[in-house]
């Protein structure tokens, strides 16, 4: 069963003065399990909307520009790309190309960025956001972080990504439907 530390993240919140609504979406990426979970909160409790196997980096975690690795922390949906773009469309900077990508047989293939993009604002200054206390970039969205489809779902859970969170195509496209900009996405190592 998948489950929420959800007294962490609250407290996390409190203390970064979030107010988390009535009927809002938390995406909990679980990076030791390799599980998304999707949760709506209900005023005093959170239910499970849907699960979905994701991949994160196979450079690791880590918050810091240039490093390729997965950040942690509390995020919040800032940007939701490609609407109106087919299963398998294929996105460079962020803007459609017209291809659509076929899904590949080897894991070392060339990974693409496809269907939708989901852009990560990070909410922890000098974790996820701004500068750490070594003066490194450690801004999510400056490192342009996504979650989003991939070429390489056949692969998935395995680290596959330069930084990224990889989605199945269906399953990204369920989520881009169901959340909202502005819900908040908690990437976890297990750590407080």
């Amino acid at each position: 069963m998948i489950h929420l530390p959800h007294e962490l993240f609250l407290k996390k919140l409190s203390t970064l003065s979030l107010p988390l609504q009535p009927g809002q979406h938390v995406v909990f990426f679980d990076l030791n399990c390799h599980i998304m979970s999707v949760f709506r909160w209900h005023n005093l409790s959170f239910s499970i909307q849907f699960t979905a196997p994701f991949s994160s980096s196979k450079h690791g975690i880590s918050n810091i520009e240039n490093s390729l690795g997965t950040p942690i922390g509390i995020h919040i949906i800032c940007e939701k790309i490609g609407q109106e773009v087919p299963l398998n469309g294929e996105f460079i900077g962020r803007k459609f190309t017209g291809q659509v990508i076929p899904q590949a047989n080897d894991a070392n293939q060339k990974a693409h960025i496809l269907t939708r993009i989901l852009r990560l604002k990070g909410c922890e200054p000098g974790i996820n956001l701004d500068y750490d206390d070594h003066q490194r970039c450690c801004d999510t969205y400056k490192r342009c972080v996504y979650i989003h489809g991939t070429n390489l779902e056949a692969f998935i859970p395995a680290p596959l990504s330069h930084g990224c969170l990889l989605l199945k195509n269906q399953d990204l496209i369920r989520l881009y439907n169901d959340i909202t900009l502005g819900d908040f996405c908690w990437i976890w190592d297990g750590k407080a």
